[in-house]
């Protein structure tokens, strides 16, 4: 049996330069992957009289669970949070961190601007519901999560699906978007510029930020 220790031990963590450039080329191929899985509902149109195709939903799933790394995944490297400290060790002039100021409190915000009503005077994060979904049905089989996400409306599971990947999806763009000009401008170290250089000429930076 492998020791789960030694596995951890064979995972270093890549340099801050190194990061930004695998966090630009993994927001990429979400994209990639998100032009397969192509969604045409917003959270402002899931309303009860709205008849949601199956489709949709296993799209928005699909999505949800490549979107965990960036913003679930305490271990991940390529966590936005990891990713903008990063920045922060890259730039050229400490003094453009100032631009970065309020991005740890909008990851903070990811997921939890709205509740869901459990009922009893019980509620729940749009990260709960949604971290209950994928963890009991599908990246894991957790039972307790799996009978929460069961005992819970459909409803209530799609709007935390939906709002919480909306939410994912625009942030990690926008952070791509903010690393590439930061590279192009020559904000950044000779170091990190190359390593995100590949990705930054790769294609322009037109409707990068865009939700969906």
């Amino acid at each position: 049996m492998v020791d789960r220790n030694t596995v951890s031990a064979r995972r270093p963590a890549p340099s801050d330069p190194e990061l930004l450039g695998l966090f630009c080329q993994l927001v990429e191929e979400y994209d990639r992957l998100g032009a397969a899985f192509p969604i045409s509902v917003t959270s402002f149109e899931l309303t009860p009289e709205n008849y949601l195709d199956d489709t949709e939903r296993w799209h928005r799933v699909v999505r949800a669970m490549a979107l965990r790394k960036f913003v679930l995944g305490h271990q991940d490297h390529v966590r936005a949070d990891k990713v903008l400290s990063a920045l922060r060790n890259c730039l050229r002039d400490p003094a453009d961190a100032v631009v970065l100021e309020r991005w740890s409190d909008d990851f903070r915000s990811i997921g939890a601007k709205v509740q869901i009503d459990e009922g009893a005077d019980a509620r729940s994060s749009l990260t709960e519901v949604l971290e209950d979904l994928i963890y009991g049905s599908y990246l894991h089989g957790d039972l307790d999560r799996w009978k929460r996400t069961t005992s819970r409306w459909q409803a209530s599971v799609d709007l935390a699906l939906w709002m919480f990947s909306e939410d994912a999806e625009y942030y990690i763009r926008r952070l791509r978007t903010v690393v590439l000009v930061a590279a192009r401008e020559g904000r950044l170290t000779d170091e990190a510029t190359a390593s995100v250089q590949r990705e930054a000429t790769s294609r322009p930076l037109t409707d990068r930020t865009q939700r969906g």
